[in-house]
């Protein structure tokens, strides 16, 4: 798979930033350079992290079985385990939906759809394979409707609430002329 250099290099400063403020204006950090501090990030946010990648790669068999229900709602700090999630999961996930994207521009694939696009996506997060498309689009586009609607599908509410803020905001931001700079 070849990505474009214009997709590699979008997610530096100006995505860490829109993440940062996106954070900061939901309530997730307190302020704006928590996402700076290590020692926030080394409380805060790494635990989360390695807690949600061994269940993720079923390292512990026990809580893997019972999936990442119970995780979220017994979680000490549910709101530190969706930043966690946000921050660390979500970046990437996001670059792969849009790489894929390019692929298939390379590829010389044409979207043949018309009018509004009408998508789902299941287990959706924080939206990471509506906001991949979206990124895929702006640097590889395939001719998609400028308008379109997306059912996110997600069994824990508060993720989906911030998938759908996290999308909007992503939306709004490629919409606007600073992502013209990316």
């Amino acid at each position: 798979m070849r990505v474009p250099d214009s997709l590699a290099s979008a997610f530096g400063a100006p995505f860490e930033e829109l993440l940062g403020t996106f954070s900061l204006e939901r309530g997730l950090i307190q302020e704006g350079e928590s996402l700076n501090s290590k020692r926030f990030l080394a409380r805060s946010v790494i635990p989360h992290v390695k807690k949600l990648s061994d269940l993720f790669n079923r390292r512990d068999e026990e809580s893997a079985a019972k999936g990442l229900a119970p995780y979220w709602r017994n979680s000490s700090n549910p709101e530190n385990l969706r930043l966690a999630y946000f921050l660390y999961f979500m970046p990437p996930n996001l670059f792969r939906v849009a790489s894929i994207w390019a692929e298939l521009k390379r590829l010389g694939f044409q979207w043949k759809g018309r009018g509004e696009l009408r998508a789902l996506e299941l287990g959706a997060g924080p939206a990471s394979g509506a906001c991949g498309i979206a990124a895929g689009e702006l640097f590889s586009p395939l001719g998609l409707p400028d308008r379109g609607n997306w059912a996110l599908i997600e069994q824990n509410k508060s993720m989906l609430e911030l998938g759908s803020k996290w999308a909007a905001s992503f939306f709004t931001h490629f919409a606007s002329s600073a992502c013209q700079n990316w």
